[in-house]
């Protein structure tokens, strides 16, 4: 379904209104509702009135945090073109911050988890920071791969409250080898809006098996973001340069990466006979092979080390996270691309 910038829409599973004030990609819109603030909404949750009106500057609320850094930076909200053909998710790049409840802590507060998504074609590196008063605090910033999700914050809800309500995000996009250069970004991220104690706005979604509040943070077909060649020669190259003869380089085709080992821990791929076999004795068996794998490609000199668990009722996974936070509390861990393999594996990166 489509929607105009001004439309007056009515929530699916709600009773609330909004106008249709922004498009954050080809499925969210922003929607301002009746209490005064724009809150990001999938186009499947909601419907149209059939009113529309005329959309002004007055039905979007400005950050006081806004500054001569964030005028050129690109931002959240963008018009949504009329009658474009669906991207190529090739070429899409999607970063998301979501947030999903894990059981409650001791002192009875609801836990959380808030991570950051790359669903795109580009590693990127980034930074994240609670932006107060003109000031960055660093809360997060590290290489986050292509197709991969890593949990950021961790705890009960005055853990994440703490995080704060303005975030400034940065990152840069690059990929291994020759690529097409895109923008680098840089935006403030406002939360003011999000209620994680309402579980109504936790919904089922591509990235996590649990309801999650996904927060759309970049979406961008990079074809259209990729520098033109005559620019590029303008910002890179001294006219000195630009009037000698420089060789081109074809690239090189892409290889298959040799630094990362797959090992498979579904019982079946570890042993012929394990009918006899309790549970537990299961379980076991997969961790000794888990054990062995890790020591092995440490003392190999193993770069990267992908772990496949599978789903099941979760216990394999949270055990091999359990020796990693403990035993092997050195190392680097994070789920491994989704896009690769599902949502059952956990890659270690030993470099």
């Amino acid at each position: 379904m489509k929607f105009r910038i001004g439309d007056k829409v009515k929530f699916l599973n709600d009773t609330s209104k909004g106008i249709v004030t922004g498009f954050l990609n080809e499925k969210t819109v922003l929607v301002k509702i009746e209490e005064g603030f724009e809150v990001p909404v999938l186009k499947n949750e909601i419907i149209p009135t059939g009113d529309s009106i005329e959309y002004s500057d007055s039905f979007s609320e400005k950050s006081d945090e806004t500054n001569a850094d964030q005028q050129d930076n690109g931002s959240l909200t963008y018009v949504e073109s009329g009658d474009s053909a669906a991207k190529d998710e090739q070429n899409e790049q999607i970063i998301n911050i979501a947030y999903i409840h894990t059981a409650y802590t001791e002192d009875d507060l609801p836990g959380f988890e808030m991570y950051l998504i790359n669903d795109g074609p580009y590693h990127i590196y980034f930074n994240l920071g609670k932006q107060k008063a003109g000031l960055l605090n660093a809360i997060s910033g590290e290489t986050l791969e292509a197709d991969t999700k890593i949990l950021i914050r961790e705890g009960d809800i005055n853990e994440l409250g703490a995080v704060g309500k303005k975030l400034r995000f940065q990152c840069l996009f690059f990929k291994e080898g020759s690529y097409k250069f895109v923008h680098p970004f840089n935006t403030i991220i406002d939360l003011s809006s999000i209620d994680l104690l309402e579980r109504k706005h936790f919904k089922e979604n591509e990235y996590f098996d649990e309801d999650a509040v996904i927060i759309p943070v970049y979406s961008k077909d990079i074809d259209n973001d990729v520098t033109a060649e005559k620019e590029m020669e303008e910002m890179y190259l001294t006219s000195e340069i630009k009037n000698k003869d420089i060789p081109v380089r074809k690239p090189e085709p892409e290889k298959k990466n040799d630094d990362i080992c797959e090992i498979d821990l579904h019982i079946g791929e570890i042993l012929d006979d394990y009918r006899v076999l309790s549970n537990g004795e299961i379980l076991q068996a997969q961790l000794d092979r888990f054990t062995t794998a890790l020591e092995g490609a440490i003392k190999s000199d193993q770069k990267r080390i992908v772990f496949i668990h599978g789903l099941g009722n979760g216990k394999l996974k949270f055990e091999v996270r359990k020796l990693l936070d403990t035993k092997y509390d050195h190392i680097k861990y994070q789920d491994a691309s989704f896009k690769e393999y599902g949502y059952g594996a956990t890659m270690v990166m030993l470099k």
